[in-house]
């Protein structure tokens, strides 16, 4: 089996995007699919894995590497079989517009894709002690050029990355309301917001939402992480009763 490059992943004429309504599209612009495709299936590598292909042109070209990368990333965020994630790619276009595929007259792969794949690499390894498929996940790209905002999790596009008192942290922030009278407690309003809107953002905003003169409110008690010097200059400026 000869190696190539994946270099058919553009719309033709035969696209499956093309059966989808207007409404259809717009919904899969938005899903997770959208960012997958842009953001992370362009960066997959298939020249490292070049060695594990023949390098004569008449053999019959192998089964796009960015590709089996993708389903291998898709595979393990939806908790999926090998049989499942075939089945995924062959009949949902959500996943066929994520591994840019949505234009092939048949998808790629069959029932027996992942092991020989996973046999070639795993011989690979055996012999070099180079994990080819560990290495390309390794660093897609420097960690410190990567945003906070930028995407996580294909499941998930909206979860945001988040470094807090030395942990890392995937997903969302949530913040809590609490009214207070004596031993009474209720919760009163809760927030949630992208993982990287800060506590002390949380706190200007409880602030702004107490009425001028306190309302209903004595006394306003936060976490000490919701301690800024802009949060106490807010809160002193109010008139409270």
């Amino acid at each position: 089996m000869a190696f190539r490059t994946n270099e058919n992943q553009q719309m033709n004429m035969s696209d499956n995007l093309y059966n989808l309504s207007e409404r259809g599209m717009r919904i899969l612009k938005k899903s997770w699919a959208e960012d997958f495709a842009n953001h992370i299936f362009p960066n997959l590598p298939e020249e490292p894995f070049s060695v594990l292909f023949s390098d004569n042109d008449a053999s019959k070209p192998n089964i796009p590497v960015n590709i089996i990368l993708g389903m291998f990333m898709l595979k393990e965020q939806f908790d999926l079989t090998d049989e499942e994630m075939t089945h995924q790619l062959m009949f949902n276009i959500q996943f066929q517009y994520a591994l840019h595929t949505s234009s092939f007259k048949e998808q790629p792969v069959n029932d027996n894709t992942f092991r020989r794949f996973r046999n070639r690499v795993a011989e690979y390894e055996e012999l070099t002690g180079v994990d080819l498929v560990k290495e390309a996940f390794k660093v897609l790209k420097d960690g410190t050029e990567i945003s906070p905002e930028s995407m996580q999790t294909p499941h998930d596009p909206d979860a945001t990355y988040r470094k807090k008192a030395g942990k890392g942290n995937i997903g969302y922030a949530a913040n809590i309301e609490e009214a207070c009278d004596g031993d009474k407690r209720l919760i009163t309003d809760y927030d949630l917001q992208k993982n990287t809107y800060s506590d002390a953002k949380f706190g200007e905003d409880m602030i702004d939402a107490i009425p001028d003169g306190g309302g209903d409110t004595k006394v306003a008690v936060f976490d000490g992480a919701y301690a800024s010097t802009e949060l106490v200059d807010k809160a002193a400026a109010r008139t409270w009763r």
